[in-house]
């Protein structure tokens, strides 16, 4: 009872400043100012924590498809710190300028601000290469946002599956040569491959592939989740108007294929050596599979590897032409299109028409294939 009838009278003035019930009970208190202190200190605990219940909570909604085993392994992911571009205080983040570089946590890809803009999504007719699923052309306005710098790396997937679990065992199909010759490429299935060895050799520092949209998908959602930021797929018009970087040519320098070598990777005198029935490009890149990214010469984006290296995966699912009259960067809604998703940038194994700004690929969201890859995006506020 003494310890309670302390806790009852003031420090200050040891005046009452409650009535006390038996066992020390408080029947009306008349605070003092500590005591006052101590009750605005409990309150403002409460709202932190309230803040921070309801920060979780949205970040659970930004992966509500992944599975409740996976987003407890990414509360206690915890990667090395390695160089590279600042963190961003908060209100640093509050503007970006175009060009600007940053990462949201020490293994997250690396990424560059793209400035907003228009530019004619599509080929004309006279392109080397077009197919007509590049049509119609048309005017589309693009949202400042963030992209990454580089394809997703395997050191970077790898972090992934470990935290999250990820059933990764189902195979990949391994970039072939077919003996139609009406059909120049196809995938072969091999169940003793995967992201872990594509069938090449690969470092740490060269992109992951044998991913597919559904692996890309919950990867982005694992970094909105793990960064509280909102990372996503770029849509199909914005990887174009990225890849293109104010270029209206075939490719990102311009419209000679034969400099493809001094800016990306793909079908070249390199992979001939090794595979003399590919169509290949009249240069030589030096990689006959996959290059570590940021080999290659960037764009004016500063963005690498935009042509070549591995397909990357677009939030769009595939429609055959540009015909939904849409002028914004919007990917294109499920219900209006062929169950396929888009893949953009073509790979090492492609010739320069599949390399080409404005090539598209389109495969089963559950296609794994050793020339496919990742690119991220952030949205900017």
């Amino acid at each position: 009872m003494k310890g309670h009838r302390q806790a009852c009278v003031s420090a200050a003035d040891n005046q009452p400043l409650t009535k006390c019930r038996p066992g020390g009970k408080a029947a009306f208190m008349r605070f003092s100012r500590p005591a006052i202190g101590k009750f605005l200190g409990r309150i403002m605990l409460a709202s932190l924590l309230l803040i921070t219940l309801q920060f979780e909570a949205g970040a659970a909604e930004a992966a509500q498809n992944l599975v409740p085993q996976q987003l407890a392994a990414y509360a206690t992911a915890q990667p090395s710190r390695t160089e590279g571009p600042p963190f961003l205080s908060a209100s640093a983040r509050q503007e970006r300028p175009a060009g600007q570089t940053f990462r949201d946590c020490p293994n997250c890809p690396e990424m560059v601000v793209v400035p907003a803009g228009t530019f004619r999504m599509g080929s004309p007719d006279r392109e080397v290469g077009r197919r007509d699923n590049e049509e119609p052309r048309r005017q589309i306005l693009i949202k400042s946002l963030a992209v990454g710098r580089f394809e997703v790396t395997r050191s970077q997937f790898a972090e992934f599956v470990d935290a999250t679990r990820r059933d990764m065992a189902s195979g990949c199909s391994l970039w072939t040569r077919s003996l139609d010759p009406e059909i120049r490429h196809r995938a072969a299935r091999s169940d003793k491959h995967s992201w872990r060895d594509p069938g090449f050799a690969q470092t740490d520092d060269h992109p992951v592939t044998c991913v597919s949209w559904e692996d890309a998908r919950a990867y982005v959602q694992w970094l909105s989740v793990r960064t509280g930021q909102p990372y996503r797929l770029l849509t199909e018009a914005e990887w174009e108007y990225a890849a293109r970087a104010g270029s209206a040519a075939a490719f990102s320098f311009g419209g000679n294929a034969n400099a493809l070598c001094r800016f990306g990777n793909g079908a070249d005198l390199a992979l001939q050596r090794v595979r003399p029935e590919w169509s290949v490009v009249n240069c030589d890149d030096g990689h006959v599979n996959t290059a570590p990214v940021g080999s290659f010469i960037p764009n004016a984006f500063g963005l690498y590897d935009m042509h070549g290296n591995v397909w990357e995966w677009v939030q769009d699912c595939f429609r055959w032409t540009y015909d939904t009259g849409r002028t914004d960067g919007r990917a294109v809604d499920p219900r209006v299109c062929r169950p396929l998703r888009v893949m953009r940038g073509g790979s090492w194994g492609n010739e320069p028409a599949l390399l080409r700004s404005a090539a598209r690929g389109d495969f089963w969201a559950e296609f794994r294939s050793n020339v496919s890859g990742i690119r991220v995006a952030r949205s900017l506020p």
